[in-house]
């Protein structure tokens, strides 16, 4: 056998162990991996349900990124993840969140399944929150209740008219 033969020969030997270590790495890596950022409130949550949705799926790989969203320094973390093409796939944040991300043209809208299901579950007053443009671009995992208190004994001394009746509900109406 030549020189050349014996060589690639050895050369074979010794690749072909690596390409078999490699081969396994990348087939225990096929994992798909999809990551969630929001507050810190929402981890122990999160890792609750990532646990159990993992048990159940056990070729996804969900992950946890803090970012602190009901910041302008969090918002500004994320718009630099975009450049680095490093943005969670899943942003659990307040609505001004969305509003920044908009704004800044990084965020895309949900696809027309998920937000066909999301349409479907939702009562239709909640969702105006998370749409834009006719998209849907996430789902309210919070609602708010606001509420009207007055002191009534108050208003009398001050001569304020309130015609505010408990349980009515009521909209704002143009100014005549």
């Amino acid at each position: 056998m030549s020189e050349y033969g014996k060589v690639r020969r050895s050369l074979a030997v010794l690749l072909l162990p690596i390409v078999f270590v490699l081969v396994l790495s990348a087939a225990s890596q096929a994992k798909t991996v999809v990551t969630m950022t929001g507050h810190e409130y929402t981890r122990q949550m999160f890792e609750q349900h990532a646990a159990e949705y993992m048990e159940l799926h056990p070729d996804v790989q969900l992950e946890f990124l803090f970012v602190n969203t009901a910041t302008d320094q969090g918002i500004n973390k994320l718009l630099t993840m975009t450049v680095g093409d490093m943005m969670p796939d899943v942003i659990h944040g307040f609505i001004g969140v969305t509003v920044g991300l908009l704004n800044a043209g990084v965020m895309d809208p949900m696809p027309p399944q998920l937000a066909a299901e999301a349409k479907a579950f939702f009562l239709p007053p909640v969702l105006p929150s998370v749409t834009y443009n006719g998209q849907l671009y996430g789902v309210p995992t919070e609602n708010q209740l606001y509420a009207l208190g007055w002191n009534q004994r108050l208003f009398n001394e001050a001569g304020v008219v309130a015609n505010i009746k408990p349980g009515k509900i009521y909209t704002k109406e143009p100014a005549s």
